[in-house]
């Protein structure tokens, strides 16, 4: 790239005179000049006094070291070249054009120009940069920049360009009308030149499986889940329900009742409450007997008196009943819901 160049102090008078097309200007001042070569040059004027006529602005293309002679273009930055007489003074100042060249966009500066060093600390503020005068065209392809396949959140509503909604969309021609993203989506988003995105709705970002790029462009996982017994430690759940032995009160003497027909055995058999007998009976106590001949009647066993009876309850051993419904139930973590855009 061209440099422009400056030495201190140029201020002398021509040698000779020059001719309105002469293509090279002499003065004993030349001599301090740097050497011009290549790209670079410096600009000279001519008569800036304008002591016969409007001055001329002349660019120094070629110099010598030491050189008085400078090879030039004539009539500069909207000067008009004329010819000139011996002894009109001529300089070496800083033009208009030199002054421009800084005010003008990042394409007129030399690359690696303006460097940290030379710039003091907090020197440039938002409050010198003009809204939208530095944008990624002024920075560059290396800043902060995105490609093809990048994802990205934003709390934004709308669709930038160049970018697609990670919902589920399904785009047919993908090949030719996201060449970029086609080339870089994984082989489970294509079907044929249709791409089919995922849907991150309810989803969060995850690195590759076990460390390696399996299963990238996957999606997986849920936000409920439903527990069954395999997800459970092994465990049992013991019924051990016993009751004492227990005994009855001690109450409730009695007798039993009963209809006896006796036979003639020859023994003596009691008889009660209205019983007939046969001939040759006789009372002993009350009660009628029966010496040799057959009868009938009722009778009743004697008293045992008031005794208990033991009751053992038995053992009861066993499984409790099931309880619950097996509804699922959310795992999900507290987040902050964004939106998701892919690069195309």
């Amino acid at each position: 790239m061209s440099a422009v160049l400056y030495t201190n102090h140029i201020d002398g008078v021509l040698t000779s005179g020059v001719s309105s097309s002469a293509g090279s200007v002499v003065s004993a001042v030349f001599g301090v000049l740097p050497v011009v070569s290549g790209t670079d040059y410096l600009w000279i004027v001519i008569d800036p006094d304008a002591s016969a006529g409007a001055p001329e602005i002349v660019k120094v293309t070629a110099h010598a070291s030491a050189s008085t002679t400078v090879t030039v273009s004539r009539g500069q930055q909207a000067s008009v070249a004329r010819a000139h007489l011996a002894n009109v003074r001529v300089t070496n100042p800083v033009t208009k054009a030199d002054l421009d060249s800084f005010v003008t966009g990042a394409a007129d500066l030399v690359d690696d120009s303006i460097a940290t060093a030379k710039l003091a600390d907090d020197a440039i503020t938002t409050a010198k940069i003009n809204s939208g005068a530095v944008g990624l065209t002024e920075l560059g392809s290396d800043v902060f920049t995105y490609s093809a396949g990048d994802i990205k959140q934003s709390i934004r509503d709308t669709l930038e360009t160049g970018w697609l909604w990670l919902d589920g969309g399904v785009y047919a021609g993908a090949n030719t009308l996201y060449p970029g993203l086609w080339a870089v989506a994984p082989s489970s988003w294509k079907s044929g030149t249709t791409l089919s995105l995922p849907n991150m709705t309810d989803r969060i970002l995850q690195g590759p499986a076990s460390g390696s790029s399996a299963g990238i462009g996957s999606t997986n996982g849920s936000n409920t889940v439903t527990l069954s017994t395999a997800h459970m430690p092994s465990h049992a759940h013991t019924m051990d329900h016993d009751h004492p032995s227990v005994s009855t009160s001690d109450t409730g003497a009695h007798r039993h009742l009963g209809l006896y027909v006796g036979a003639d055995n020859g023994y003596a058999t009691e008889v009660f409450r209205g019983g007939a007998a046969a001939f040759g009976t006789s009372s002993v106590n009350g009660s009628t007997t029966d010496s040799g001949h057959a009868g009938q009647g009722r009778h009743r066993t004697g008293s045992a008196g008031d005794h208990q009876h033991t009751l053992d309850v038995p053992n009861f051993t066993g499984s409790t009943g099931s309880i619950g419904s097996g509804s699922a139930f959310g795992i999900e973590q507290a987040a902050l819901r964004v939106n998701y855009f892919i690069k195309t």
